[in-house]
C-alpha cells in the first residue's frame, strides 16, 4: 500500500520533521537520496521521495536527535539499506550508545534475545552512559499514522 506512494520534499519535511535545506543537503551527501527522481542538475525537477526514503529520514532524524553526527548517521542508513535487503524492518533496531550507533538485526531470534544481546552490548563499566534502542519498525508505524493521517485531511 505505501510502496506505491511518492512524497515530494515539503511532504517529507511535514512528515518527518526535517529543514528542505537538510533534506537537500542529505540528497546532495548521498545519506537519503530520492528513489523516485532525484533534481540534481535537471532544472525544474522535483525530487521525489518514497515512502522507504522517509524511513530512511526517520532514522537520521532519531539518530541526529540522539547526538549522532551526520556522517556516522549515513553510515547507519547505509547498514540499514543493506540490513533491509535480507530482512524485515521489523527485525531491525537502532542502538545508540556513549554517541555511536549500530544496526542490530534480530532476524529470526525469539523477542526475549533481544535483551541477552543487548545485556551482551552493555559494558558493566559504562552503566551510567547513555544507552537507547529504537525499533525501526515503531518508526514505520509512525509515519504510517501520519501518511494517514495527512491523507485524511
Amino acid at each position: 500500500m505505501f510502496s506505491d506512494l511518492t512524497f515530494e520534499s515539503r511532504n517529507v519535511v511535514g512528515l518527518v520533521g526535517v529543514t528542505e535545506r537538510a533534506l537537500r543537503h542529505w540528497a546532495d551527501r548521498g545519506i537519503v537520496v530520492p528513489d523516485i527522481a532525484d533534481a540534481v542538475g535537471r532544472p525544474g525537477v522535483r525530487r521525489r521521495y518514497s515512502f522507504e526514503n522517509l524511513v530512511q529520514a526517520s532514522i537520521v532524524m532519531e539518530l541526529l536527535r540522539q547526538g549522532i553526527n551526520l556522517h556516522d548517521a549515513g553510515r547507519i542508513v547505509g547498514e540499514y539499506r543493506h540490513s533491509l535487503m535480507k530482512h524485515s524492518p521489523g527485525h531491525l533496531y537502532l542502538v545508540i550508545q556513549n554517541g555511536t550507533a549500530s544496526v542490530l538485526d534480530m532476524t529470526g531470534q525469539p523477542a526475549k534475545a533481544l535483551g541477552a544481546r543487548l545485556e551482551k552490548l552493555l559494558d558493566p563499566q559504562m552503566a551510567r552512559d547513555s544507552f537507547s534502542v529504537v525499533a525501526i519498525h515503531q518508526l514505520k508505524d509512525r509515519l504510517i499514522a501520519r501518511v494517514k493521517e495527512t491523507a485524511h485531511r
